[in-house]
């Protein structure tokens, strides 16, 4: 570019210089004009090289723009790839500790069927005061009549009971119900027991186990109280381990039935007897949230 300036400088010179060439010689003139002739065939040369090398300075000016946006895109795909790395790293130890907790809960609902599996000894006790016991129970509403008539064996009740008891024979001499699981289609509900104890029997000279309860009829029926009674024996000669056997329900009635003969004085509620309902058949019970253990 400073060379194509110079050649206008100079061709502005020859040109100003043009009239006076005609004072000159013809030798001279001649040189001249072949001067102007390279002087124009000099620019012409020069105009043509200026655009390609603004070309080439755009094409360098723009490289670096290329250059810059392939690093980064670069550097992203690093990053990328880094991110997918991790998070499938982070994939695989959330598989592994999924397979380890699993393996744990299996593992511990085994051991957990292995002891409700294990067979635990039965528990025993050694006296009747503060003991727990089940009691399986069948017995009927209220007893057969004991007139051998067709009328009062089709009027004779044949509801009956069934289920169990687990009761607590307290220390202070009360009974507390524990649970009461009904088996039957028509269940008993149990209102309130009594309390328990242990009378010795001068016939057999036998220690018997008696309570009672009091129990609601089903369909609207009376409330009627139940007496239990049990003999208390060693088991398989143990004295350590006691247990209850022959075990019956009784219901008490009056002997003298009301309407009978004896009209006003009828001595209803002071001559009674206790029928014989059903019978019950008594388990030691585990303690409540503790461990089998003799007492």
């Amino acid at each position: 570019s400073n060379h194509s300036l110079f050649s206008l400088q100079a061709l502005s010179s020859l040109s100003i210089g043009y009239p006076v060439m005609t004072s000159l010689s013809k030798g001279r003139r001649r040189r001249r004009a072949f001067l102007l002739v390279l002087l124009l065939v000099e620019i012409n040369s020069s105009s043509c090289f200026v655009q390609p090398s603004l070309g080439q300075q755009q094409n360098k000016r723009s490289q670096p723009s290329l250059i810059f946006s392939s690093s980064s895109s670069s550097s992203e795909n690093k990053e990328r790839e880094s991110l997918r790395g991790k998070a499938s790293q982070l994939r695989q130890e959330a598989l592994e500790l999924e397979q380890q907790l699993r393996q744990q809960q299996k593992q511990q609902a085994t051991s957990q069927q292995e002891a409700q599996n294990e067979v635990r000894p039965p528990p025993t006790y050694s006296q009747a005061s503060d003991s727990y016991w089940t009691l399986t129970y069948l017995f009927a509403a209220q007893p057969t009549p004991k007139s051998n008539k067709s009328d009062d064996a089709a009027a004779a009740p044949t509801t009956r009971f069934g289920g169990k008891l687990t009761l607590w024979l307290r220390p202070d001499g009360f009974t507390d119900l524990i649970q009461h699981e009904p088996s039957s289609a028509t269940p008993l509900e149990i209102v309130k027991v009594w309390g328990w104890d242990l009378e010795n029997s001068s016939e057999d000279d036998k220690d018997y186990l008696l309570f009672s309860l009091d129990a609601q009829l089903p369909n609207g029926g009376d409330k009627v109280r139940y007496y239990w009674q049990a003999r208390q024996d060693d088991t398989d000669g143990n004295p350590a381990a006691i247990g209850f056997q022959d075990g019956s329900v009784t219901v008490k009635q009056d002997v003298v039935q009301a309407g009978s003969r004896w009209g006003f004085f009828a001595p209803q509620g002071i001559l009674a007897e206790f029928r014989l309902v059903g019978d019950f058949v008594a388990r030691p019970a585990a303690r409540p949230s503790t461990e089998n253990s003799t007492s």
